[in-house]
């Protein structure tokens, strides 16, 4: 058997001594230094006129963690009704405020539907250990009124304090000669319909209960005690009326505000937003009014339109083509490659977008390549191109009416800062009413912007773009939804709803105001008519009185309108039927305006269609993008009725 030397021993008894003493005195340490509420108990005097006096005594362990130079109370004062979704006012007064029994500093700061007290000195700080402080205030408009009787529902200790709460007392005291006919007590976290109180003591007019287990961080303790009618005096219900309507004049203020948007819109549609009487399209044999044809393509899509994978609009490869007609240029591509060179003849007189693109494309130069060494020449031309087009027609024959637009956005805003200034709402009402309007405002109007594409109502883009932009903007759109049931239920869950609709409105009416002017309403049906006759077959062209023969010059005239308009396969399977009547083949025909491969010499319409599809592909390559039920009744809960809020130290 081992033996251990005594000198051993007695070091291992010594060490040993030395460790529980160290675990002796660090025991009261630790629970030395737990902050927490080791007694909470307050006292509800009601009054004859139905205001509170309502004295605190908070006791408290500081050991200046959190409480440093003293404690904070919340008390709320604007509450939502849970049932109405209505907001009611109470009015809070501090009496008085002590530590230790004497006198102590403190001030009040308003915060989210509420005052915080703050009590203590801001440059002091309290000495470690247990302090008592007391708290005195006078608060009105807190009694609730049944058809047989009267109540106070009072949040006693409030569930928003961070400590723990040893024990939590609260002692109801009704006016002279009331007693108390029904009472419950309900304690843990909000919502919480735990009954873990019990009944102190009764008299006939006072009414003491304590909770029967410690509270956690975030726990509270709410009584509901129930009196009979006629000690308190009630308002009349005109009274309530004009209370109710002043304690939500923000809400009111708002849904007033809305009727007057829609009318607004609707008012300012029908006089200026409706498109003028539509008259029978005729067919025409020639551009209406001399115009070039990117400005046809322009007017008819109201915009600049992109067909699929394409780098530029309709508008601009027709105006490039009709260059190449004119003779100013030829196009010329090999395999994927594709330039426009210079002619050296002469050429007819080109439209001022012409010109834009020509001075940009060809300035200093006899051939340009569509590679992307020159990207910043090409996206030159693209944008002094635009620039000539809505320069010359931006507002001739169209107008947008935005401005009333804005003014119904601005409207909006305005009524919402009207609701939040004028009601104050706390965070779980200001949260999603101001994301319904931010997140709900840019997810529906990209969403617009996306779907308008995808239909081909209106916008420039790609089908892929817009599929893109559609799909992103989902989330933006339709979450702000899910929103509007994160707010209480009643008349204030409108408020989120209200907005999210008048903007969905908003937007809608974005689309719908714009409007063209009379003369404008008729160049789009003489567009329409020219359209017609690009597009029909020979056989029904024929029936046309005064259409002309589809010879090799008219249907190179025609072929940039025919591509600007998106008919450019139909008028050129017309141009081969007009061949075929005369015994000629398509082959026979060969543009002097473009050499390369995706003219097929066995279907002009393949090869029209090819050369357009060819130059929005290599333009695309070459210009990528860059990067009220009762509470004493049993229908109660911790947290609910008035009082509440919590505390901490500071």
């Amino acid at each position: 058997m081992l033996k251990i030397p005594s000198a051993m021993r007695r070091i291992a008894v010594f060490l040993g001594f030395l460790l529980a003493v160290a675990f002796a005195a660090a025991a009261p340490a630790r629970a030395q230094g737990a902050e927490e509420i080791r007694l909470f108990e307050s006292r509800i005097v009601v009054g004859e006129d139905g205001v509170l006096t309502v004295t605190e005594t908070i006791t408290v362990n500081a050991q200046w963690y959190e409480i440093k130079r003293g404690i904070y109370r919340d008390f709320p004062t604007r509450y939502y009704d849970k049932d109405t979704g209505l907001l009611h006012t109470a009015s809070f007064e501090v009496v008085r405020v002590t530590r230790d029994g004497l006198e102590e500093p403190w001030f009040t700061e308003s915060m989210g539907g509420g005052t915080r007290v703050y009590i203590g000195d801001k440059n002091t700080y309290v000495p470690r250990g247990v302090h008592t402080y007391e708290l005195v205030y006078r608060t009105g408009r807190q009694l609730r009124y049944f058809e047989d009787y009267d109540e106070l529902y009072w949040n006693v200790t409030g569930n928003g304090w961070s400590f723990p709460i040893r024990v939590a007392r609260a002692q109801v005291t009704l006016p002279p000669g009331a007693g108390v006919l029904q009472w419950s007590a309900y304690t843990g976290g909000y919502g919480s319909t735990e009954q873990n109180a019990q009944l102190l003591g009764q008299t006939r007019r006072t009414i003491t209960i304590e909770t029967t287990r410690g509270l956690g961080a975030y726990e509270g303790l709410t009584v509901a005690v129930g009196f009979p009618k006629g000690f308190v005096p009630e308002v009349t219900p005109n009274q309530a009326l004009m209370r109710m309507i002043w304690d939500n004049i923000g809400m009111f203020g708002f849904f007033a505000a809305i009727p007057g948007i829609i009318g607004f819109l609707f008012y300012h549609w029908a006089r200026v937003g409706r498109d003028p009487p539509r008259q029978s399209v005729i067919p025409r044999f020639e551009a209406p009014r001399n115009l070039s044809p990117g400005a046809i393509s322009y007017l008819h899509y109201r915009g600049f339109r992109k067909g699929w994978r394409s780098g530029a609009s309709k508008a601009f490869i027709a105006a490039l083509t009709s260059l190449a007609i004119k003779g100013r240029i030829v196009i010329d591509q090999t395999g994927k490659n594709m330039a426009v060179e210079a002619r050296e003849r002469g050429y007819n007189t080109m439209s001022p977008d012409e010109q834009a693109i020509d001075t940009a494309l060809l300035g200093g130069t006899r051939r340009r390549e569509f590679k992307k060494s020159n990207r910043s020449s090409i996206l030159s031309a693209i944008s002094k191109f635009r620039s000539a087009i809505t320069g010359s027609y931006g507002d001739v024959y169209y107008t947008r009416n935005t401005r009333y637009v804005i003014m119904a956005l601005a409207m909006l805003i305005v009524a919402v800062v009207f609701f939040l200034i004028g009601d104050h709402p706390p965070e779980d009402i200001t949260v999603p009413v101001i994301f319904s309007g931010v997140f709900g405002g840019v997810g529906l109007t990209m969403l617009s912007f996306g779907l308008a594409r995808v239909f081909g109502v209106a916008g420039e883009g790609s089908w892929f773009t817009a599929f893109l932009m559609t799909f992103f903007s989902l989330p933006f759109a339709l979450v702000p939804l899910g929103m509007i049931f994160a707010v209480p239920s009643g008349w204030i869950m409108l408020v989120p709803a209200l907005i999210y609709g008048t903007i969905a409105l908003i937007v809608l009416f974005g689309w719908l105001m714009p409007a063209p002017t009379v003369d404008g309403q008729r160049l789009a049906e003489e567009i329409e008519g020219y359209k017609l006759y690009l597009s029909v077959a020979e056989e029904k062209r024929m029936n046309m009185v005064g259409a002309p023969l589809v010879t090799p010059e008219v249907y190179e005239t025609h072929l940039p309108y025919a591509i600007g308009l998106g008919v450019e396969k139909q008028w050129s399977n017309a141009f081969a039927e007009a061949l075929a009547k005369v015994g000629r083949s398509e082959a026979d025909y060969h543009p002097g305006f473009y050499r390369g491969s995706s003219w097929n010499t066995y279907s002009i319409a393949q090869a029209s269609s090819g050369m357009a599809s060819a130059i929005g592909s290599s333009i695309a390559s070459a210009t990528p993008s860059q990067s009220s039920s009762s509470g004493s009744g049993g229908g109660g809960f911790s947290g609910g009725g008035g009082g509440g809020g919590g505390g901490g130290g500071w």
